[in-house]
């Protein structure tokens, strides 16, 4: 960065997500941890199938959870990311009338794998 006598000069920046995504990895997860560190929060995406039953089991079942992704963002990012998060929940309400499920209602589009593919 250039500095002149009154400091150092100020550049603005304007970030330009792409308008098409392409080949951008798309991935379904039914799973999330988060964890944070000084300088980042984690986001850790998985996805679970549940065991089908013959009867109802008494007690807990473990249920494994696939890793998908795991996906780190500075601290900075966290607060803004939250309130998209939570406009977007807003939308999806006013836009169906209702609350957004507590549960969830549907599987990934391909029930054996969520990335999509055949695997």
């Amino acid at each position: 960065m250039e500095q002149s006598s009154s400091g150092p000069t100020q550049v603005a920046l304007r970030l330009r997500p792409p308008s098409d995504l392409g080949d951008t990895m798309a991935l379904y997860a039914n799973f999330v941890q988060a964890s944070m560190s000084a300088h980042d929060l984690t986001l850790h995406f998985g996805w679970f199938t549940l065991p089908a039953f013959t009867e109802v089991p008494s007690g807990e079942v473990d249920v494994p959870v696939r890793p998908l992704a795991k996906v780190s963002i500075p601290l900075n990012l966290v607060r803004g990311l939250i309130r998209l998060l939570e406009a977007q929940v807003i939308a999806w309400e006013d836009a169906h009338g209702q609350p957004v499920p507590d549960l969830p209602t549907s599987v990934a589009p391909n029930s054996q794998d969520p990335s999509g593919g055949d695997g």
